[in-house]
């Protein structure tokens, strides 16, 4: 279940050549359509990336958001990988099939 105390927040940041969505908090039926324009904020014609490190809880909610990402993506040419990824959402990736249609990175921390 999601804790109420962890407010969802999410900043785009240019690192190197790479566009990337940092997200902090949970994903949740709450946070969802905030998450969703922060994933729309990264464009469609490009490579971007999604680093939830920092993400406590994603739940079906979130899988919708990175599903239609991937989508909008795929439809213009461009990629979406996901770095520093939890454990438990790389799980819930291969789970729902999702890491077929990404790249799932583990950086060097």
């Amino acid at each position: 279940m999601s804790n109420p105390d962890c407010v969802f927040e999410a900043e785009i940041l240019q690192i190197g050549d790479d566009l990337v969505l940092v997200a902090h908090g949970d994903i949740d039926m709450a946070s969802a359509s905030k998450f969703g324009v922060a994933m729309f904020e990264l464009g469609c014609s490009r490579s971007v990336a999604l680093d939830p490190a920092d993400v406590t809880f994603m739940n079906s909610s979130g899988l919708s958001v990175i599903a239609g990402t991937l989508r909008r993506l795929r439809r213009e040419g461009g990629a979406l990988s996901v770095r520093n990824a939890s454990p438990q959402i790389c799980r819930l990736l291969k789970i729902t099939g999702l890491d077929e249609f990404l790249t799932i990175e583990e950086l060097p921390k």
